[in-house]
C-alpha cells in the first residue's frame, strides 16, 4: 500500500511538471478516447521521473453493440 501511494505521489508530481505535448488533441471533455490517449501520452513522457521501466496502459471506448 505504501509503495502504491508513493508511486501515485511521484506520478502526480511528474505530471504537474511534465513537458508540454506538441501533439494536438481535441478540446478536453469533447472526446473521451482523446482525453484518455492524451493522459497516456503525458504519463509516458514522465517515465524517467517516476522510475518506470515497463508501462502498460489501457483505454476504453464504449458505444458498440
Amino acid at each position: 500500500m505504501a509503495r502504491a501511494l508513493g508511486a501515485g505521489d511521484r506520478l502526480t508530481t511528474a505530471l504537474a511538471g511534465g513537458p508540454t505535448l506538441a501533439t494536438p488533441f481535441p478540446a478536453a471533455g469533447s472526446n473521451s478516447l482523446a482525453d484518455q490517449l492524451k493522459m497516456v501520452a503525458r504519463m509516458a513522457s514522465t517515465a524517467a521521473e517516476v522510475g518506470a521501466r515497463r508501462q502498460v496502459f489501457f483505454v476504453s471506448m464504449g458505444g458498440f453493440d
